[in-house]
């Protein structure tokens, strides 16, 4: 999970927040969450069991873990540069970021 305010070019309401112990918590509606979901994740093959065939969201999959008893997901927040390229002006941003680190 990338905190928001650390997060370069990411201009969202967030995916989640996070407690003391991981646990995820989805955003709800127009809320905004502290967390945007920085794409890595290690996944047991059973939470793909009953999954549909073909293309499907792994929000279903998230919402599954997340509403289990006990949850069964958790995340670490990221505590380094994250860029986030979602279109023109969030590359240049993030170009803009690494040319500062030379």
């Amino acid at each position: 999970m990338q905190p928001i305010e650390k997060a370069t070019g990411y201009d969202g309401k967030g995916d989640f927040s996070i407690d003391y112990q991981g646990l995820l918590t989805r955003r709800k509606g127009a809320q905004k969450a502290p967390c945007v979901y920085a794409a890595l994740q290690l996944l047991h093959p059973r939470l793909f069991e009953g999954c549909p065939e073909g293309a499907f969201s792994m929000n279903l999959l998230y919402d599954r873990a997340i509403a289990a008893t006990p949850p069964r997901i958790k995340g670490l927040l990221h505590d380094s540069a994250w860029l986030h390229i979602g279109d023109m002006a969030s590359r240049d941003l993030a170009e803009d970021y690494i040319r500062s680190r030379d």
